[in-house]
């Protein structure tokens, strides 16, 4: 077990950083944390104390706030997106001179979103880490989190390995976190890689703390807006709890581990089949009806790409516009369904000491849509 006195995470205000932030806090009483955090148009300080508020949320959540808890992290105003990560001076200075530990967990997640932002997100954003990490006066260890999703159109048993050759791939984004993943493995430094699964949301209370393909596919779908989807027969969604990664990403902190060993964390073989998921959402949104082609309810719901591909091409009429949107907003991330794979997770298992801790992904679901119906009603009435 190694200590770690000073981790510098970004990814903060993610869909991660509270529930990751809450453990690491919960998992060490000496360990502080400085957090990378882009200023908004309220400006650092009251983005920080809105996020500190859902941090308080997690630590409650998880069972109890250490007293110091607000003395241990400390925000450092930056852009992982500019040279230099946007520090200033004096932050860099104070970075440098005091880290032991890298938890690099921001990225521009969007499926659709625009190729030279993610580029500079993603891969130019990770060499800045790196470059960071070798001015430092103690070499930290680093922690780059990173997807399932870099095996692109892969298909069987995907292993806790470098993706060579290199897959094809479904959006650019898939792209831009493989070449990430490449530029951290090539560099000397000490370094992990975390493939972390579809995050549906917290298994306690169903908070989404930022919304990913997955919610709004399962928004259009309660609207009514996606009347097939697409999937291979034998295609899983691996799909698993906030706390799930933030707990193994809090014990790889200070785990013992050297080389640069690659994590899924993921179900793995307990991951559903998509249309077991599917089934579960319908059961839930529409519990009086039997799952069905919304088009022709006499024909399958679950489609292949070519019958997708022709509704999405058929929905040109005004009138239709809004299926027409919701089709094109799911088809840069239901195609990788049409891929079937299993994420392995020896490596994973060997580093937790045993099967991962994976929450019930019905209970997770269920709890995440519930959140969506109270979060909906709050709008409606406001």
């Amino acid at each position: 077990m190694r200590e770690h006195r000073h981790i510098f995470l970004t990814g903060a205000t993610g869909a991660l950083g509270p529930t990751l932030c809450a453990q690491l806090l919960r998992a060490d009483a000496t360990q502080k944390l400085s957090l990378l955090i882009r200023r908004d148009e309220n400006g650092l300080r009251r983005k920080f104390s809105r996020w500190k508020d859902r941090l308080l949320r997690e630590l409650t959540e998880q069972g109890g706030i250490p007293d110091d808890w607000e003395d241990r992290i400390l925000p450092v105003e930056g852009d992982l997106r500019a040279e230099g990560l946007g520090l200033s001076r004096i932050g860099r200075r104070s970075l440098v001179g005091s880290i032991d530990g890298i938890v690099h967990a921001a990225a521009d997640t969007q499926f659709a979103g625009r190729a030279d932002d993610q580029w500079n997100t993603n891969v130019c954003g990770t060499r800045r880490i790196l470059d960071l990490a070798r001015a430092c006066r103690q070499t930290p260890r680093i922690i780059l989190v990173s997807t399932v999703c870099t095996s692109g159109t892969t298909t069987g048993r995907i292993l806790e390995a470098p993706l060579h050759p290199r897959p094809t791939f479904v959006n650019q984004y898939e792209h831009t976190k493989w070449q990430a993943e490449e530029l951290a493995l090539a560099d000397p430094l000490p370094l992990a890689i975390a493939r972390v699964a579809i995050v549906l949301g917290s298994h306690a209370r169903g908070t989404v703390h930022r919304m990913g393909a997955v919610h709004h596919l399962l928004r259009w779908f309660g609207r009514r807006l996606i009347p097939v989807l697409p999937a291979a027969p034998a295609a899983t969604l691996d799909v698993i709890a906030t706390e799930t990664v933030g707990r193994f990403l809090a014990r790889a902190v200070s785990a013992d581990w050297s080389g640069k060993p690659i994590w899924n964390i993921a179900a793995g073989d307990q991951a559903p089949s998509f249309r077991e998921f599917c089934q579960l959402v319908w059961n839930r949104m529409f519990p009086a009806e039997r799952m069905r082609n919304l088009e022709e309810p006499g024909k399958p719901f679950i489609v292949d790409q070519e019958t997708f591909e022709a509704l999405r091409r058929s929905r040109n009429d005004r009138s239709q516009r809004l299926i027409q949107q919701a089709l094109s907003s799911i088809s840069t991330f239901v195609p990788m369904l049409l891929h079937p794979r299993t994420y392995d997770t020896t490596q994973a298992e060997q580093l937790w000491g045993g099967p991962l801790p994976l929450e019930d992904w019905r209970q997770t679901l269920s709890q995440v849509l519930r959140h969506f119906r109270a979060t909906r009603r709050a709008a409606i009435a406001a």
